[in-house]
């Protein structure tokens, strides 16, 4: 027998209701994860934990992602106009 795992209702939320309690979680966070996991259970507050470390890793790729893409296109204009940049800096002095 093959049990499905049920699947993480807070996964499923629209971007910008899931922002907004990400945002209510981590401006009250100690207390926000005790008084949800009080009402909801502590089951439902491990799936908004688990959520949320799941958001914060993929913005953490993204941005590592587009850090290194923006190195990487200033390196590569910098190549290209190098011999512009010195004739410039060179037709000043």
């Amino acid at each position: 027998m093959t049990e499905t795992k049920p699947s993480n209702p807070y996964s499923e939320l629209s971007f910008w209701r899931f922002g907004l309690l990400a945002a209510m979680v981590m401006a009250f966070l100690p207390w926000s994860l005790l008084v949800h996991g009080m009402l909801r259970g502590f089951g439902d507050t491990r799936l908004l934990i688990a959520a949320l470390l799941k958001d914060y890793i993929q913005t953490v790729i993204a941005t590592l992602t587009l850090g290194l893409l923006l190195v990487i296109a200033v390196v590569v204009a910098i190549y290209h106009l190098w011999p512009t940049i010195v004739a410039f800096v060179t037709g000043l002095f």
